[in-house]
């Protein structure tokens, strides 16, 4: 029992310890240092110090890094010149030398970490296997676990871009988020599982559920709405096949300014006409959907596309899908080529009618000489 004061003279490597065994245990080595753990800290280190370790051998390796922050066994144990770090957790930041600006917190959080800096870990073994790579931040258990050299990727959940190795600039939201993803870069996820099955594929957005990609290299592709997988770059999908109406307070539009367009070609209307007459226009419903509440009507993919699928100079849609711009140009181009035909209809009346008169005229002529020849 110490009723006063129980004082040490400042820390020395020889004077003003508290061991533990032969080990130091508590000590204030160097400039404005705390140490609380067996052999936390070192008696050698030089610099502005200013770091604080709690935990046994926490920054034991320090020589002249500075406000670093270190609590567990292990935390920052390899630092030697990195500089504003804070590690919580068991072995986090374990191997970091020279990084500085790193924030981890959890067990494992950054273990890898050596020069990398301004990255941000929060749980259990995130951006475990980051050496180099910077601005990366992770919360979530073992999120971008897998990142080395990866840089600017965001990933908030458990697993969430937990194969990325040197992908960077990826924004991942939601457990297993672009979980596979090695090498992509520039791709948003936001979902449980959304683009989980990305690996090097680049600009991919996925917004719901396990809304995803089906292969793993494509680019600019987006599937929105939960289960939603899109299958080819620079493509949108909307929800998956539970989805029956699309809506909005406002029609689609597209681009269509003259400026924006060219090799432009005629097209043969009566041709048109011959061809939307031998398509099989029925009504009919998606398989799986109920046929008492969605039904729809309209020609098929393959016969559309074989019958306008190619125009002269390249392919217009594909054997299995209708594009509606595409659809209501021929039912257009059909219109001018049925307007054409009742034109000339009304011309050859107006002939027929004229001609008619004429001879009606001509009936009366006769009439009026026969009747003067008597």
């Amino acid at each position: 029992e110490i009723t006063g004061n129980l004082r040490l003279p400042l820390s020395t490597a020889s004077v003003g310890l508290i061991k533990s065994g032969d080990a130091p245990f508590i000590h204030s080595f160097g400039t404005d240092n705390t140490f609380i753990g067996r052999n936390a800290g070192n008696l050698t280190m030089t610099g502005t110090g200013g770091n604080t370790a709690s935990g046994a051998q926490a920054l034991t390796s320090n020589t002249t890094g500075y406000y670093n922050t270190a609590s567990g066994l292990d935390a920052l144990r390899s630092n030697t010149y990195g500089h504003h770090n804070t590690a919580s957790g068991v072995q986090a930041l374990t191997s970091n030398t020279s990084g500085f600006r790193n924030t981890a917190s959890g067990y494992g959080a950054l273990y890898s970490n050596t020069t990398g800096t301004d990255n941000t870990a929060s749980g259990y073994s995130t951006l475990y296997n980051n050496t180099t790579g910077t601005d990366n931040t992770a919360s979530g258990v073992q999120a971008l676990s897998s990142n080395t050299t990866g840089y600017s990727n965001a990933a908030n959940g458990s697993m969430a871009l937990n194969g990325n190795t040197t992908g960077h600039e990826n924004t991942a939201s939601g457990g297993a988020a672009l979980l596979s993803n090695t090498e992509g870069y520039y791709n948003t996820a936001s979902g449980v599982a959304a683009l989980r099955s990305n690996t090097t594929g680049n600009g991919n957005t996925a917004i719901g559920y396990y809304a995803d990609v089906s292969t793993g290299s494509l680019t600019n592709a987006t599937a929105i709405g939960a289960n939603a997988t899109v299958n080819a770059s620079n493509k949108i999908r909307l929800g998956d096949a539970a989805v029956t109406v699309i809506e909005g307070q406002v029609a689609y539009t597209f681009t269509s300014d003259s400026t924006q367009k060219e090799n432009f070609q005629p097209v043969n209307g009566d041709e048109v006409l011959r061809k939307i007459r031998r398509l099989g226009v029925r009504s009919w419903n998606y398989k799986g959907q109920d046929p008492q509440q969605f039904r729809h009507y309209g020609p098929v993919a393959q016969e559309f596309f074989a019958a306008f699928g190619h125009d002269g100079v390249g392919t217009s849609g594909t054997p299995t899908t209708i594009n509606s711009g595409d659809e209501a140009g021929i039912l257009m181009i059909a219109i001018q080529a049925l307007e054409k035909r009742t034109d000339e209809v009304a011309a050859i009346k107006a002939e027929n009618q004229n001609l008619q008169a004429q001879i009606a005229e001509l009936r009366e002529m006769i009439r009026d000489l026969a009747n003067k020849q008597k």
